[in-house]
């Protein structure tokens, strides 16, 4: 599952991962973006730990949630790579919330 920057997007077709402090905004620079089609990859896992995932609008995941989720997909074998990118990116968070949201398609 590929991941992208701002700078790289060509399409719009994606999902945004959003820090907490910047979730009013949209198309933000320090925000990772995902293609609709890698992550609806994540379905069955999303699915278990928040069965009413907002696909088209603005999610707020907490920090729980996402650890269950990547546990759920790590446990089939799959997208270390891409959970270990959001984890890095987390990481960077400049508040260091326990949350932060993805904004649908």
């Amino acid at each position: 599952m590929r991941t992208m920057l701002l700078k790289e997007l060509v399409s719009h077709d994606v999902l945004e991962f959003c820090y907490d402090i910047r979730h009013l905004q949209n198309w933000n620079a320090d925000s990772i973006f995902v293609s609709d089609d890698d992550f609806y990859c994540l379905n069955p896992y999303l699915e278990q730990v928040i069965p009413d995932f907002s696909y088209y609008a603005s999610q707020k995941i907490t920090t729980e949630q996402w650890e269950q989720i990547e546990k759920l997909a790590l446990e089939d074998g799959k997208f270390r790579d891409f959970f270990q990118k959001i984890k890095e990116w987390k990481s960077k968070d400049p508040e260091g919330s326990n949350s932060f949201w993805i904004h649908g398609v």
